[in-house]
């Protein structure tokens, strides 16, 4: 795989994904890794439930507690609800119109639930969070501009998959005495840390 490859011959993206790729202005593997994040979720700092503040948008780590229950409210609305613990404190999560992100959910399994904090003092909940298995999930995440049909998490996927693929395409314009003068790092440490920040 090359830089200047078509963009539709990446893994994961084909025809129809380099269509909605060019509305971003992506026509290439290259114009993919200088899609830069517009801003970023911080992820590895953990809240209890205890601790999180009503109206706080934040990361907790919690165990599912109970069997998701189904809520068809009307037609086209339909909820999905449970409760999640951290082993002090207990906390409601809702989901909304997604039977895929519910049914993600296993009861006993740890999982990060990001999103913002509301219920009251004494019963805690977050609405349509965002969901990831608990193990590896706890870190920076970039978020990109998003276009119809193509989530921040799909182009994320395909940034590492671009990385992965380009390892030996990375040519850096700047001698490494330049480099090591200036302490700047190399370009295709750069490029990963700008998506993908420790």
């Amino acid at each position: 795989m090359r830089l200047d490859t078509n963009i539709k011959y990446l893994k994961g993206v084909g025809e129809k994904r380099a269509v909605m790729l060019s509305r971003l202005g992506v026509s290439d593997v290259n114009a993919l890794l200088r899609l830069y994040p517009r801003v970023y979720e911080d992820w590895s700092r953990l809240v209890s439930i205890g601790d999180a503040q009503i109206g706080q948008i934040c990361c907790i780590k919690a165990v599912v507690g109970s069997p998701v229950r189904t809520n068809m409210i009307r037609r086209g609305l339909t909820l999905y609800k449970t409760e999640v613990t951290d082993g002090k404190s207990i906390m409601s999560i809702t989901i909304f119109n997604s039977k895929f992100a519910a049914d993600k959910l296993q009861v006993g399994e740890e999982y990060l639930f990001f999103g913002k904090v509301g219920g009251n003092l004494y019963k805690k909940e977050m609405n349509s969070p965002e969901i990831e298995p608990a193990v590896g999930a706890d870190r920076i995440r970039p978020i990109y501009p998003q276009t119809q049909g193509l989530t921040s998490r799909a182009i994320e996927k395909l940034v590492r998959t671009a990385i992965a693929c380009c390892e030996d395409e990375f040519t850096d314009p700047l001698p490494i005495s330049l480099r090591e003068r200036f302490c700047l790092m190399d370009l295709k440490a750069a490029i990963e840390n700008i998506h993908f920040p420790k």
